[in-house]
């Protein structure tokens, strides 16, 4: 489940809160797999939109461990490598309002448990992980169905932020195909639902994940 708030404060500055939980206590699996059983995450964020092509995004992540582990502390003001706390700064392109359906993100970790270390393990540098992604939007293609392709790519994961891509090369850790349609439900109600394919195109350290997804999506938009 994954709540989620935004309120515009004015005409340029919107708040949101973003929140995910899949509702379950252990925070490995028993038999040893590295990969979470557990996981959830709470996240703020302020959004100001310089331009009507460019906003400016600054995100807070917090994701806490479900259970106790040692050596992580889940204090929500830990930005130290034993932290779960990261900030990301965005810049988020978006040409729609010019009759050219492209949009593009840029998102850097300039703050948190984002950290890089030597052969020893010693000696942790801030990353600043990078991720960038552009996509393209077909609107009303049929039926008032929207059709958006997409691709991301992770440019330096050597703090392996990014558990399930490459960590030594560019990593294109983000490639979908989703289609989605708007239901008026009343006058000010539109429900959005939402089908997408993901496809992870890394070459090592995604096998324990997967590579492929399937994503239904279904909100509630009261303007």
């Amino acid at each position: 489940m994954q709540p989620t708030i935004t309120y515009a404060a004015t005409d340029k500055i919107t708040v949101g809160f973003w929140a995910t939980s899949n509702f379950k206590s252990d925070y490995f699996y028993p038999d040893g797999e590295t990969s979470y059983k557990g996981y959830q995450e709470i996240d703020f964020n302020i959004n100001y939109q310089a331009t009507p092509f460019l906003s400016v995004q600054l995100w807070d992540y917090y994701w806490p461990s479900v259970s106790k582990v040692e050596g992580v502390d889940n204090g929500f003001f830990n930005y130290g490598k034993d932290g779960v706390k990261t900030v990301d700064a965005m810049l988020v392109f978006d040409f729609s309002e010019y009759d050219f359906p492209l949009n593009a993100t840029l998102s850097t970790l300039v703050a948190g448990n984002d950290f890089r270390y030597d052969q020893n393990g010693e000696n942790p540098k801030q990353n600043f992980t990078t991720y960038f992604e552009a996509g393209y939007t077909w609107e009303e293609l049929y039926q008032k169905i929207t059709l958006d392709v997409l691709a991301g790519v992770v440019f330096n994961n050597q703090a392996a932020y990014y558990s399930y891509t490459d960590y030594d090369k560019p990593s294109l850790t983000n490639m979908s195909i989703k289609t989605e349609r708007e239901f008026q439900l009343s006058e000010r109600i539109v429900m959005p639902v939402s089908l997408n394919y993901i496809h992870n195109a890394g070459k090592e350290n995604t096998e324990a994940f997967g590579r492929n997804f399937l994503v239904a999506g279904i909100s509630f938009n009261y303007k």
